[in-house]
């Protein structure tokens, strides 16, 4: 399967808002699970007859193809879940290691797409030894996911 291209971004995104965009996304594929998960218990109700306005129920062999078909829907629904779950757990690990030392160091960050990296700039004179060395630290689960690599740079203000 080949690799997703992204439209490159311009004025550059704020850290807040590249974490909302992406948890809203996370956010409209889970509604849309919900409503797979509404269909087959629809297709449920319709083999077990309790469907409103049925007139009977299905026949044993109906019953059978709709229940393999319901368990192959959840068996993906699930595989999509976990990767949402990940997908929004790298997202946060990231986010958190911006601020572990609980100071707000950073006045400024714009995040910026270039190829296969996410560019992290941060304007402060603080040092950020600690948040750099999460920062990667946690860019590798990121990276594991997004197939986008996460770097931070220190643009120091004067």
């Amino acid at each position: 399967m080949p690799m997703p291209t992204f439209p490159q971004i311009a004025p550059p995104l704020t850290r807040e808002g590249s974490i909302n965009g992406i948890i809203s996304s996370i956010a409209a594929e889970e509604l849309s699970l919900s409503h797979i998960l509404n269909t087959q218990g629809e297709k449920l109700q319709y083999v077990l007859g309790t469907l409103p306005g049925l007139e009977k129920a299905a026949d044993l062999e109906e019953v059978m193809k709709v229940n393999k078909s319901v368990q192959d829907t959840m068996s993906d629904v699930m595989e999509q879940q976990m990767l949402l779950t990940a997908k929004l757990s790298a997202i946060l690990r990231v986010a958190n290691s911006m601020d572990r030392s609980h100071n707000q160091k950073f006045k400024n960050v714009k995040v910026t797409l270039k190829e296969r990296e996410l560019i992290v700039v941060v304007d402060t004179v603080e040092d950020i030894t600690l948040e750099q060395g999460l920062f990667s630290h946690k860019a590798e689960f990121f990276e594991t996911i997004f197939s986008i690599r996460p770097v931070i740079r220190q643009k120091r203000q004067v």
